[in-house]
């Protein structure tokens, strides 16, 4: 199928609706215990595609095309441990992908044929899935329904690292690495070359640092959700921003999340046009 600038891509994205009926304690860096659920399932329906994602994924970059929410429970406690969910919490996940087809095994084929879902020994039993497809348009405001992960490579003497960009402390550079992220995965995805703006939510990001500031709180820590994976620290941030350009990279940056580490629970975006943050 020829996929044109101005036309969506081909994704699908699913609200998966749960309860947790015991409750229990998730680790705060549960997203990567998520991630395995997902490679879980896929290696259940189709083990050698499963295989050839997670090993080698999709150009240089070894893109995945896929990406995931935060859990959304409606009743929890954060605590040292992590958090404390209560007897009977609802759940809200997202999950989205570039690959229909794929999703819609993993849903169909994984999650509804067992809908108990055990996440770092919290039990979740199914109550239901529904698929979300948005109308793109050219222009659109999106909030972030998980962080927001962007680095950059640096030179420290013979060794390489990465510095992870945060939006308040260089907005500039960060909008500009998450646009040319997208470039690359649509040249990948699409072999298209496409137009594509990010700009962060500015009068957001003020609002909160006044805020934060009147409260006698810490804005880095709010901008910098600090995660540990295989001993490494990654540093990620909410923040609501606009994307404006070619409608194929807006819906790009919807199904497959804007940024680093999508298989991860990174970068998940959701439409928010008419709902400023604040």
């Amino acid at each position: 199928m020829k996929i044109y600038p101005n036309t969506p891509l081909p994704g699908i994205r699913y609200e998966i609706r749960m309860v947790a009926p015991q409750g229990g304690v998730l680790p705060y860096d549960y997203r990567f215990k998520m991630m395995g659920y997902v490679y879980n399932l896929l290696d259940r329906v189709d083990s050698e595609f499963a295989k050839v994602l997670h090993d080698r994924g999709f150009g240089r970059e070894r893109f995945k095309f896929f990406t995931f929410s935060d859990l959304f429970i409606d009743r929890y406690k954060p605590t040292n441990k992590g958090l404390s969910v209560e007897p009977a919490a609802s759940v809200k996940w997202y999950l989205s992908t570039l690959l229909p087809y794929i999703g819609e095994r993993i849903v169909y084929e994984g999650i509804l044929s067992t809908p108990e879902i055990d996440i770092a020994g919290v039990k979740f039993l199914l109550e239901g899935v529904v698929p979300v497809r948005p109308i793109f348009r050219e222009k659109m405001y999106f909030r972030t329904i998980s962080p927001v992960y962007i680095r950059i490579p640096v030179n420290r003497g013979d060794k390489l690292s990465y510095h992870h960009l945060l939006p308040h402390t260089d907005p500039e550079l960060f909008e500009e690495r998450v646009s040319q992220n997208l470039k690359r995965k649509m040249k990948v995805f699409a072999e298209l070359d496409v137009n594509i703006k990010v700009l962060v939510d500015r009068s957001y990001i003020r609002r909160k640092m006044k805020i934060l500031v009147k409260q006698g709180k810490d804005p880095l820590v709010y901008f910098r959700k600090t995660f540990s994976f295989k001993g490494r620290k990654i540093f990620a941030s909410y923040v609501p921003m606009t994307l404006e350009g070619d409608i194929s990279a807006i819906s790009m940056a919807y199904y497959a999340g804007v940024g680093h580490g999508g298989p991860m629970g990174f970068g998940c975006l959701e439409v928010a046009d008419g709902k400023k943050s604040s």
